[in-house]
């Protein structure tokens, strides 16, 4: 069923639809160099199965992140691949879930932004572990006057919400 995203945002996007994961993948794979996907807290097993699949079929996994904010999730997908990379969004940062991702390899933490300004060690500290770091959720004009310091710092990934473009 074809749901209509464009138009909440401006009348120019009226008719813009939710394409479906495998026109997505067949329409990103081949044009980008790497993918990153969230599940969200509602989704099951079988559910990260059909993405995998989806993703493994179309030889992307060594360029897909899978991101979620359970554990739960990455356990499974790590057990099921080991060539995608995984990552796991935080409220607060915690070095034993950013230890937990260093052991299972491939692994970014996602930290909020703010955490990242308040401890200049703390990137450091997980590419010493070998973990990215993603800031989170970089928003209008505070989040874009973050940026170069973020990436002077080695921040690997920059998340950001509709407003970033804005006040950017």
């Amino acid at each position: 069923e074809a749901i209509d995203i464009g138009t909440p945002w401006s009348p120019i996007y009226a008719g813009t639809v939710v394409p479906s994961l495998d026109q997505f993948l067949d329409f990103a794979g081949s044009r980008f160099g790497c993918l990153q996907m969230e599940i969200k807290g509602y989704r099951t097993q079988s559910d990260i199965s059909l993405y995998l699949d989806a993703i493994t079929s179309r030889g992307l996994d060594p360029k897909t992140t899978i991101m979620s904010f359970l554990s739960s999730d990455l356990n499974y997908v790590r057990a099921r691949n080991g060539n995608v990379t995984i990552g796991q969004y935080v409220s607060a940062y915690d070095p034993a879930t950013m230890k937990s991702l260093a052991l299972m390899g491939r692994a970014v933490l996602g930290v909020p932004d703010a955490d990242i300004v308040s401890n200049p060690g703390l990137v450091a500290e997980c590419r010493a572990e070998g973990v990215a770091v993603a800031a989170w959720t970089l928003i209008g004009t505070e989040g874009g006057n973050r940026v170069q310091q973020f990436i002077d710092a080695g921040v690997a990934r920059l998340v950001a919400d509709n407003t970033f473009a804005e006040g950017a």
